[in-house]
């Protein structure tokens, strides 16, 4: 019996190989309620996700296209607002995961012994913005 979890819908995997890939991420009521980001009460974004490798590192590139709902600022009223942006960073790895303590660079990371990216912080901030 496997114990291996089933990936979130934010999360991607790191290529094997030192080539590029491309994920296309779907992302709707769990990815907006685990963000719990305030300004973000819904949705329905489809992420585009390109790795490159860039010498001995990675960029990333998410894409974010879509509807998201939010609140008027004026009324705060729910509202529906049509998202199109993009964000490129360096893609690290760091145990876990997790930003390092006292990171203030634009970078994403990753965690090496595992080889998952989780996206859900970066995505939701490009959603937001």
């Amino acid at each position: 019996m496997s114990t291996a979890r089933e990936p979130k819908s934010w999360e991607i995997a790191m290529p094997a190989a030192r080539q590029g890939a491309e994920h296309d991420l779907r992302l709707g009521g769990d990815f907006f309620a685990a963000a719990g980001h305030a300004d973000l009460l819904g949705g329905d974004i489809l992420a585009h996700v390109s790795l490159v490798p860039a010498g001995g590192e990675w960029r990333i590139t998410l894409r974010v296209e879509g509807q998201v709902r939010t609140r008027c600022d004026r009324c705060q009223a729910p509202m529906d607002v049509r998202v199109d942006d993009e964000y490129d960073a360096p893609l690290l790895p760091s145990p876990g995961g997790l930003v390092p303590p006292g990171d203030d660079t634009d970078a994403v990371y990753y965690d090496p012994a595992t080889g998952i990216a989780d996206l859900l912080r970066p995505l939701a901030d490009t959603i937001a913005l």
